[in-house]
């Protein structure tokens, strides 16, 4: 149908999937030599490099010209990925930061509080041992 009315515009989502090999290089080909314009959506690199001159990009829902090809695109979302990332570890490590902080407050908040208590209860077995002593060398009378 394509050959008889010849378009201007050929709209392709993923046109390669379930070729084989044979037909996918006759699609390639094919595209390469129509006259009008191609919009492809595909995972497929070969094809995508083949018959394309200009990449337009969807991202965070806006529709971009992506100036370069696949390789700076892949490029580019690798950048992406790791300026998302990167933030994110830095936040984890104060969050790791932080914690280890109050972590650190808590126990010398539990030991300042511990030790009046602490004093307490060693005077109080100091004077069990005195009490002791003396209740010792009373039944030896």
């Amino acid at each position: 149908m394509i050959i008889w009315q010849k378009p201007n515009l050929l709209l392709l989502d993923e046109p390669t999937n379930h070729l084989d090999l044979d037909m996918r290089h006759a699609l390639t080909l094919a595209l390469q030599s129509f006259q009008g314009a191609l919009i492809v959506v595909s995972h497929d690199r070969s094809l995508l490099e083949a018959t394309t001159d200009s990449f337009l990009l969807i991202d965070k829902g806006r529709l971009k010209n992506f100036d370069g090809d696949l390789n700076d695109y892949r490029q580019w979302r690798l950048a992406q990925e790791n300026a998302a990332t990167a933030p994110a570890a830095s936040t984890q490590s104060q969050n790791r930061k932080d914690t280890k902080r109050i972590e650190a407050q808590i126990r010398q908040e539990k030991a300042r509080r511990s030790k009046p208590i602490q004093q307490k209860i060693d005077k109080a077995e100091k004077e069990m041992v005195q009490l002791s002593e003396i209740q010792t060398g009373c039944e030896a009378f």
